[in-house]
């Protein structure tokens, strides 16, 4: 992707992020006042974190972490298998410094594959290549 393309892409979902918390933030405010009347709450909690399978990741929520952990802790709560390109881009997305590592960018969803795949009592391989935690 062109330089520009990619900042492009980054602030839109820099904005889309913004706007999901402000969306947060309101159905947690609006349970709040449904507790004050006495009401049952509308919204379910914690679902403005997560939709069609797709979680959203805090910029320093694997930093520190290694790749089979920040892998594990990402499935975890995304609540379903993804491919290993996913959990990639997912954990970069989430501060995993993969470089330290000495994973080149060009391998690294190989990389997290051979890991997740020799991390049998955790990690399930499916069929279609997507990874699980068992």
């Amino acid at each position: 992707m062109v330089p520009q393309a990619n900042a492009a892409v980054e602030a839109m979902i820099a904005l889309v992020e913004q706007k999901a918390k402000e969306l947060a933030d309101l159905k947690r405010a609006t349970n709040v006042m449904c507790r004050q009347l006495r009401q049952p709450e509308i919204y379910e909690e914690g679902e403005e974190e997560f939709g069609g399978g797709v979680s959203r990741v805090r910029p320093d929520q694997f930093y520190g972490k290694s790749p089979i952990v920040a892998a594990r802790e990402y499935l975890e709560v995304r609540h379903e298998a993804a491919r290993p390109e996913e959990i990639v881009e997912a954990l970069v997305r989430g501060g995993l410094d993969l470089p330290a590592q000495n994973w080149s960018e060009r391998d690294r969803s190989r990389l997290l594959a051979i890991s997740l795949s020799m991390n049998g009592i955790i990690f399930d391989r499916l069929r279609n290549g997507s990874y699980g935690v068992l």
